[in-house]
């Protein structure tokens, strides 16, 4: 998880991460799932830690667009 939060901190996405990012750019639901579950089965939590953080940062904001 540190290593993970480092290299967020020095502007760099694993490489799941990015997957799951581009797949739900693209608009393709079969990705969003697959890369989903890509992300999901790193460690015990970190996967699920950062889904949870990748959710709450696009739900804030989509919060703040609309705030606008």
């Amino acid at each position: 998880s540190n290593t993970f939060l480092d290299l967020a901190r020095q502007g760099l996405i694993f490489g799941r991460m990015k997957d799951l990012l581009l797949a739900l750019t693209a608009g393709d639901k079969q990705s969003v799932c697959r890369t989903t579950r890509s992300l999901l089965a790193i460690g015990a939590t970190s996967g699920a830690d950062l889904a949870t953080g990748l959710l709450m940062t696009l739900s804030c904001e989509r919060f703040r667009s609309r705030m606008d």
